[in-house]
């Protein structure tokens, strides 16, 4: 057991550091991010090549969020309304639930009407959720359902930047206030 994980230490320090185990181009890069598949509000596939040609704002939750999700999404819904109408346009507001017994194409395309106009909101199979979170380094557990069978969803708040390639950029912790996310976008963009 000791020679197996010191074999595994060994070979991720090697993938870290020795050259040409990792594309340049992501040498230094925080490797969040990455192929997922999921549906939009109108059913339609909506895949990481959707996320090339601008900004994007991401962040996993979900609709019967009682407070962290809608708070996080009027946030960046108010820092992205903080910015000159030309940086504003270059950036998109993407949901994703983490609860896809619940959170139906129908429930997230009404749920992002009470964001930013142009917000995109996605959920899919278990597996496709499972995957997309896996790929964006996101934590999330559903709760036990309480008698009346409603349950909570503890989750992971963050909101990720990418650039118009779709790569990540940076994130904004939970409590980033929107002056501190609308400070940082300018400097971005």
């Amino acid at each position: 057991t000791v020679v197996a994980i010191v074999l595994l230490a060994v070979a991720g320090f090697g993938y870290w550091v020795v050259p040409g185990l990792m594309g340049e181009e992501d040498r230094g890069r925080a490797m969040i991010g990455g192929s997922f598949s999921l549906v939009d509000g109108d059913g339609r596939r909506f895949t990481q090549e959707d996320l090339t040609g601008r900004h994007h704002l991401i962040y996993f939750g979900y609709t019967f969020c009682p407070d962290v999700c809608p708070t996080t999404l009027l946030t960046a819904t108010e820092a992205i309304g903080e910015l000159e109408p030309a940086m504003a346009e270059q950036i998109r507001l993407v949901f994703v639930s983490v609860d896809p017994e619940r959170d139906t194409p129908g429930t997230v395309k009404e749920y992002m009407t009470h964001f930013l106009p142009g917000s995109v909101g996605l959920t899919g199979s278990p597996a496709e959720v499972r995957a997309a979170a896996k790929a964006y380094r996101i934590y999330y557990r559903r709760n036990e359902p309480d008698a009346d069978g409603d349950y909570l969803v503890d989750h992971s708040s963050v909101l990720y930047l990418t650039d118009p390639d779709g790569r990540y950029l940076t994130h904004f912790g939970h409590g980033s206030t929107s002056d501190e996310i609308a400070s940082r976008l300018r400097r971005i963009l």
